[in-house]
């Protein structure tokens, strides 16, 4: 071979290997909120991060070839934390609270709507309380840790005194400190969330005797579960905006087919029918 051919085939194999290192996928880590049953959480049995939008953010990372994907379940104020920090580059599911959280931007399209409720223990609702925040002053109300649930009225109230929150973990404690401890009055969060984990609450027979009754208050708000990213990395996520470009285009096809639906509506089917194996 002489020099010229040796230089062009040194330079094809250069570009071969310039295409090849650019044709690699992009690692990218997206961290879950680990206690959010039954969205997002890691299940005790299995050790693995499940829910359904765990299920939504698996599909539609399914066709975004240009990435790997790996998702890190955390507790949901750690999460929080990394993102402010900039050390972390998206979390799944936050609300669009843009103003509460001004670091966590831009936000991908909603991925599912959740309607978030108020539950007490029944003798706390022998009187009807339609109106939310203020039929509910003197009570004390449970909420996850880092969930801004309730709206400014509500946090208004608490401020002044007038409403005491208390914060645990997840939904299975929460409910514990209402209906056993009796610790708290009432349970805000997401009304699927609380019928699920109270099912399973009362299918464990260490608790069956102790648990007293559940009525749901009344309606709180509408919320709309997201992709969230950070705004606080300088720059390092460079992909950040192709990367929600891909997810925004995925996942409005897979709702648009119907796909979406489905995949919940699976995902539902398939907690009821372990709950109901569990009651037997």
């Amino acid at each position: 071979m002489n020099s010229c051919h040796q230089i062009l085939f040194l330079y094809a194999l250069a570009l071969f290997s310039l295409k090849t290192v650019s044709a690699a996928p992009i690692q990218v880590t997206i961290l879950a909120d680990d206690s959010y049953y039954p969205y997002s959480f890691v299940d005790k049995e299995s050790g693995f991060l499940t829910g359904a939008y765990t299920k939504i953010v698996m599909r539609v990372i399914k066709d975004m070839s240009r990435y790997q994907v790996n998702l890190l379940p955390v507790p949901w104020k750690r999460g929080l934390k990394l993102l402010k920090e900039g050390k972390a580059f998206a979390l799944y599911p936050p609300y669009l609270k843009r103003d509460v959280r001004p670091y966590i931007w831009p936000v991908s399209k909603p991925m599912l709507d959740e309607v978030t409720s108020v539950f007490c223990r029944k003798e706390i609702l022998i009187e009807p309380r339609p109106k939310w925040p203020d039929d509910y002053i003197g009570l004390t109300i449970g909420n996850n840790h880092g969930f801004q649930i309730g709206g400014l009225r509500f946090w208004k109230l608490v401020k002044n005194g007038d409403i005491v929150v208390r914060e645990y973990k997840n939904n299975h404690i929460n409910l514990t400190k209402m209906l056993i401890a009796q610790e708290i009055d009432c349970y805000m969060n997401d009304r699927q969330a609380v019928l699920l984990s109270w099912h399973n609450l009362i299918n464990q027979s260490k608790w069956k005797t102790a648990v007293t009754a559940m009525v749901e208050g009344t309606v709180i708000s509408k919320e709309q579960g997201h992709l969230g990213f950070t705004n606080q990395d300088n720059g390092i996520y460079y992909y950040k905006q192709d990367f929600l470009k891909s997810f925004n285009t995925i996942l409005e096809k897979i709702k648009r087919s119907g796909e979406l639906s489905k995949l919940v509506n699976q995902y539902w089917n398939s907690l009821k029918e372990v709950s109901s194996r569990n009651l037997n």
